[in-house]
């Protein structure tokens, strides 16, 4: 046997004890000869196998780990790459969708334009011939005697004619107050006159309908105000007329009261005025109260679709709004409907006239008020205007028509104070020709620059 072999078998006997006890046991004579270092030397190797091994085996699950991981990096690139694809889509498809929503815009407005000058056009065309209508129907009532027949069908020519212009008048509003075109025009406005202006017409239809109407008028109502009398007319008249129009049997009342005075939004004192329209008819169900303000809507039988309710509280509801306020409305079926609103107005201090003085009389206002030297009337003549009581008046007067009236208070003017003849002949002349609208827009030019000192 040769040394190299002899050399090895303690090495192999070793490894065989270590591996297997029975060969260990078998080469247990020839191991007790073998020196200690060597036994030192072959524990030391079996322990870094074993550690090699153990690592050897923990790399290759930290392998396969890192595959896995790399596997799922790889896959989330993969989405990650789908959904930069897809974003880039959809950020193309929203640009596409903007430029197309900005043309579209454009083109809404375009048209807007295009509808609101074409609606200003037809007000235009359609006014003329009805104020020709109008005007000719009134004139053939007072010119000469006429039958009863003939009566009533210049009555009818002339109730349809201020329907129509109403209808007119309401269309155009709408369309501007779409457009946001509509503006206010606070004037001074007295409130007595104005309600008892307002409470003549509704009583008439409510009359005419077999209703009675009561105008309730709270204590400490203010004398003037500074608000949009136009604009409040046309809801008043709106909410007074519907509720005449859909009660059969009862009343119709108009209740107004004021809050106290209190600092308003430019420092002048201002009142917190509150209308309330009751009616005593049919009410309303929540489906019909829910569809009540909507545009051209109507809520009703074939009797309130004819009477087109749906545009005048639709634009009722968008003028107050614009006042500051808005209506709100309650209804019970079979018990009947209300209608209630609030509004701001600035405080006037009313400079004292007579209300209607007879002519010849000798009491004077205590101050003229001259108007601005930049004020020019519709003749092209600056004048010295009336007080402010007086131009109140004068408005009424002018919005109802009463040209009899008008020209004896231009008399009485020309009496009241030298000052004011020129003003007052103007007035005369425009009230010989039934010019109402140029008498009003005269009244009120004066009126709006007086506000604004």
């Amino acid at each position: 046997m040769s040394a190299r072999k002899i050399r090895c078998r303690p090495v192999v006997a070793v490894a065989g004890a270590l591996l297997v006890p029975g060969a260990l046991a078998q080469s247990s004579g020839s191991a007790q000869s073998a020196p200690g270092w060597l036994w030192v030397v072959l524990g030391a190797l079996v322990v870094l196998c074993t550690a090699a091994t153990w690592w050897v085996l923990r790399l290759r699950v930290s392998l396969r780990a890192l595959q896995e991981q790399d596997l799922q990096l790889q896959q989330s690139q993969d989405q990650l790459r789908g959904l930069n694809a897809s974003l880039q889509r959809e950020l193309g498809d929203r640009q596409a969708a903007d430029g197309a929503r900005e043309a579209a815009l454009a083109a809404a407005e375009r048209l807007a334009r295009e509808h609101t000058a074409f609606l200003g056009r037809m007000n235009h065309e359609l006014r003329t011939p009805l104020n020709g209508i109008l005007y000719f129907a009134n004139v053939l009532q007072r010119d000469r005697p006429l039958t009863e027949r003939q009566q009533r069908g210049l009555r009818t020519i002339e109730e349809s004619g201020q329907h129509l212009l109403a209808l007119v008048n309401d269309i155009v509003d709408l369309a501007r107050l779409d457009a946001g075109q509509l503006e206010l025009a606070p004037l001074d406005v007295g409130l007595n006159l104005f309600l008892q202006r307002l409470s003549d017409t509704v009583r008439a239809k409510a009359e005419a309908r077999g209703l009675s109407f009561v105008l309730r008028t709270a204590p400490g109502l203010p004398v003037a105000v500074r608000m949009d009398e136009t604009r409040l007319h046309q809801v008043l008249l709106n909410l007074l007329s519907n509720a005449v129009e859909f009660t059969d049997h009862g009343q119709v009342s108009l209740e107004v009261k004021a809050g106290p005075a209190g600092p308003g939004r430019d420092g002048q004192p201002s009142v917190r005025i509150q209308f309330e329209v009751c009616d005593s008819g049919s009410g309303m169900s929540e489906a019909q109260h829910a569809r009540l303000f909507e545009p051209f809507e109507q809520t009703g039988d074939v009797k309130e679709r004819a009477s087109g309710a749906g545009l005048g509280l639709a634009i009722s509801r968008r003028l107050v709004r614009l006042m500051g306020g808005d209506i709100h409305a309650s209804s019970r079926p079979g018990v009947g409907s209300v209608f209630r609103f609030e509004v701001d107005a600035p405080l006037v201090n009313v400079l004292a006239g007579p209300p209607l003085a007879p002519r010849g009389s000798d009491q004077r206002p205590d101050e003229a008020q001259p108007v601005p030297d930049d004020q020019v009337g519709i003749e092209g003549v600056r004048h010295v205007a009336p007080p402010s009581g007086e131009m109140i008046v004068l408005r009424e007067l002018a919005r109802i028509g009463n040209m009899r009236t008008i020209r004896e208070r231009a008399d009485y003017l020309k009496g009241l104070d030298p000052r004011y003849r020129p003003f007052a002949e103007q007035l005369a002349r425009l009230a010989e020709q039934c010019q109402s609208k140029a008498i009003a827009n005269l009244v009120e030019s004066y009126s709006v620059d007086k506000g604004a000192q």
